[in-house]
Protein backbone atom coordinates (compact mmCIF):
# COMPACT_ATOMS: atom_id res chain seq x y z
CA UNK A 1 0.00 0.00 0.00
CA UNK A 2 1.44 3.34 -0.93
CA UNK A 3 0.67 6.94 -0.40
CA UNK A 4 1.92 8.33 -3.72
CA UNK A 5 5.18 9.25 -5.37
CA UNK A 6 6.94 5.98 -4.62
CA UNK A 7 6.82 4.38 -8.07
CA UNK A 8 8.26 6.19 -11.09
CA UNK A 9 6.33 6.29 -14.33
CA UNK A 10 7.71 5.05 -17.60
CA UNK A 11 9.23 7.88 -19.65
CA UNK A 12 8.73 6.15 -23.03
CA UNK A 13 5.01 5.58 -22.41
CA UNK A 14 4.55 9.15 -21.19
CA UNK A 15 6.34 10.36 -24.33
CA UNK A 16 4.13 8.24 -26.59
CA UNK A 17 1.01 9.62 -24.90
CA UNK A 18 2.30 13.17 -25.40
CA UNK A 19 2.77 12.41 -29.10
CA UNK A 20 -0.77 11.02 -29.23
CA UNK A 21 -2.11 14.29 -27.85
CA UNK A 22 0.08 16.27 -30.25
CA UNK A 23 -1.66 14.50 -33.14
CA UNK A 24 1.24 12.22 -34.00
CA UNK A 25 -0.58 8.96 -33.42
CA UNK A 26 1.54 5.83 -33.72
CA UNK A 27 -0.76 3.14 -32.40
CA UNK A 28 1.74 0.26 -32.57
CA UNK A 29 4.45 2.32 -30.81
CA UNK A 30 1.99 3.40 -28.10
CA UNK A 31 0.84 -0.20 -27.57
CA UNK A 32 4.47 -1.42 -27.47
CA UNK A 33 5.40 1.29 -24.96
CA UNK A 34 2.42 0.33 -22.79
CA UNK A 35 3.42 -3.34 -22.91
CA UNK A 36 6.93 -2.55 -21.66
CA UNK A 37 5.97 0.12 -19.14
CA UNK A 38 5.66 -0.39 -15.43
CA UNK A 39 2.16 0.81 -14.60
CA UNK A 40 0.41 1.42 -11.30
CA UNK A 41 -2.86 -0.45 -10.83
CA UNK A 42 -5.02 0.49 -7.84
CA UNK A 43 -6.62 -2.32 -5.87
CA UNK A 44 -9.59 -2.51 -3.56
CA UNK A 45 -7.36 -3.33 -0.60
CA UNK A 46 -8.12 -7.03 -0.93
CA UNK A 47 -5.98 -7.72 -4.02
CA UNK A 48 -8.80 -7.20 -6.53
CA UNK A 49 -7.98 -4.65 -9.22
CA UNK A 50 -10.03 -1.46 -9.27
CA UNK A 51 -12.28 -1.51 -12.32
CA UNK A 52 -15.38 0.16 -13.69
CA UNK A 53 -18.04 -1.10 -16.08
CA UNK A 54 -19.41 0.90 -18.98
CA UNK A 55 -21.81 -0.46 -21.59
CA UNK A 56 -20.78 -4.06 -21.07
CA UNK A 57 -17.04 -3.38 -21.02
CA UNK A 58 -14.93 -3.85 -17.91
CA UNK A 59 -12.23 -1.16 -17.72
CA UNK A 60 -9.17 -1.82 -15.59
CA UNK A 61 -7.61 1.37 -14.23
CA UNK A 62 -3.87 1.85 -14.77
CA UNK A 63 -1.65 4.88 -14.22
CA UNK A 64 1.69 5.94 -15.67
CA UNK A 65 2.83 7.71 -12.50
CA UNK A 66 1.95 7.89 -8.84
CA UNK A 67 1.00 11.52 -9.43
CA UNK A 68 -1.58 10.42 -12.02
CA UNK A 69 -3.08 8.02 -9.47
CA UNK A 70 -3.15 10.87 -6.92
CA UNK A 71 -5.07 13.08 -9.39
CA UNK A 72 -7.58 10.26 -9.95
CA UNK A 73 -8.03 9.86 -6.19
CA UNK A 74 -8.50 13.60 -5.81
CA UNK A 75 -11.10 13.78 -8.60
CA UNK A 76 -13.02 11.00 -6.82
CA UNK A 77 -12.87 13.02 -3.59
CA UNK A 78 -10.66 10.36 -2.00
CA UNK A 79 -7.25 11.98 -2.20
CA UNK A 80 -6.82 12.19 1.56
CA UNK A 81 -6.38 8.46 2.16
CA UNK A 82 -3.71 5.95 1.18
CA UNK A 83 -4.55 3.96 -1.94
CA UNK A 84 -3.42 0.36 -2.17
CA UNK A 85 -1.88 -0.47 -5.53
CA UNK A 86 0.41 -2.85 -7.31
CA UNK A 87 2.93 -2.22 -10.02
CA UNK A 88 3.12 -4.47 -13.07
CA UNK A 89 4.10 -4.36 -16.73
CA UNK A 90 1.40 -3.28 -19.13
CA UNK A 91 1.94 -6.47 -21.09
CA UNK A 92 0.89 -8.53 -18.09
CA UNK A 93 -2.40 -6.62 -17.92
CA UNK A 94 -2.98 -7.19 -21.63
CA UNK A 95 -1.87 -10.82 -21.82
CA UNK A 96 -2.91 -12.24 -18.45
CA UNK A 97 -5.39 -10.03 -16.62
CA UNK A 98 -7.77 -9.01 -19.43
CA UNK A 99 -8.30 -12.56 -20.76
CA UNK A 100 -9.06 -13.78 -17.25
CA UNK A 101 -11.91 -11.28 -16.89
CA UNK A 102 -13.97 -13.43 -19.24
CA UNK A 103 -15.87 -10.64 -20.96
CA UNK A 104 -14.94 -7.57 -23.00
CA UNK A 105 -12.28 -5.66 -21.06
CA UNK A 106 -9.95 -2.78 -21.79
CA UNK A 107 -7.54 -0.57 -19.92
CA UNK A 108 -8.31 3.01 -18.86
CA UNK A 109 -4.98 4.80 -18.44
CA UNK A 110 -4.52 8.00 -16.41
CA UNK A 111 -8.24 8.75 -16.14
CA UNK A 112 -8.88 11.91 -14.17
CA UNK A 113 -5.64 13.36 -15.47
CA UNK A 114 -4.59 15.71 -18.21
CA UNK A 115 -3.89 13.02 -20.81
CA UNK A 116 -6.08 9.96 -20.32
CA UNK A 117 -6.24 7.28 -22.98
CA UNK A 118 -7.89 3.91 -23.42
CA UNK A 119 -6.68 0.59 -24.74
CA UNK A 120 -9.95 -0.78 -26.09
CA UNK A 121 -11.03 -4.37 -25.88
CA UNK A 122 -9.56 -6.27 -28.84
CA UNK A 123 -8.70 -9.87 -29.43
CA UNK A 124 -4.94 -9.24 -29.61
CA UNK A 125 -4.38 -5.95 -27.73
CA UNK A 126 -1.52 -5.19 -30.08
CA UNK A 127 -2.73 -2.02 -31.75
CA UNK A 128 -4.38 1.14 -30.56
CA UNK A 129 -6.89 2.60 -32.99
Amino acid sequence: MGRFGQVPGDVDLVGQVAQLYDGMVDGPALAAAFREAAVIVPTDGHDALLTTDDRGVCWVYAFTTAEALARFASVRGEGDRPWPYLTTRGGRLLDVVLPEIGRPAGIAVDVGGRRPFFLPPTSQHQEVA
